[in-house]
């Protein structure tokens, strides 16, 4: 009985929290030129869901706005920086909140997607919070290992194993 409850309430915890996801930005790993900044520009403007990419070569990054009645799909993103020859070397989604109170590694859903907050107890969230993906492909290899020992925990795991809507976030800070 007493999982049956524990199972209830985290449901009712994972689908009553309220957010709007406001962007995404995406930095890519290898690009040396304009037209390396070109194909991936081509490569994500090319999904339906996706309403505006904004690019910025000095930094290798892309700033992603959203078609407001489409489902997100950040693994799409990823590969789609992939099938342009390059890798993410951080993905990140800017979420915008209305009192939400994280308790210790926190999980909430929003749309289609399924977040599990690493090392949020205690914080609430009352305004736009730039979560950054901690799941293999979403990360540089270098940073993951150094989030590994922070963090404590193992990230790096074989993709096959992935849920393509759930995703290992923290709360970014800058560095």
């Amino acid at each position: 009985m007493r999982t049956i409850l524990l199972v209830f309430f985290l449901f009712v915890e994972i689908i009553s929290t309220s957010g709007q996801i406001k962007h995404a930005s995406i930095q890519a790993a290898g690009l040396t030129c304009a037209m390396c900044s070109n194909a991936i520009y081509q490569s994500l403007s090319s999904l339906s869901f996706i309403e505006e990419v904004t690019p910025d070569i000095e930094h290798s990054s892309f700033e992603i706005r959203f078609k407001s009645d489409q489902e997100i799909h950040p693994v799409a993103m990823r590969d789609a920086v992939e099938e342009a020859g390059f890798s993410v070397a951080q993905f990140s989604m800017t979420i915008g909140f209305n009192h939400l109170q994280l308790s210790s590694d926190h999980i909430f859903k929003i749309s289609n997607l399924t977040f599990y907050v690493m090392k949020g107890e205690g914080i609430i969230l009352d305004q736009d919070v730039e979560f950054v993906f901690l799941d293999q492909g979403f990360m540089i290899d270098k940073r993951m290992k150094e989030l590994e020992s922070e963090l404590g925990v193992v990230l790096r795991k074989k993709k096959k194993n992935y849920e393509p809507n759930k995703f290992r976030v923290m709360i970014k800070k800058d560095r």
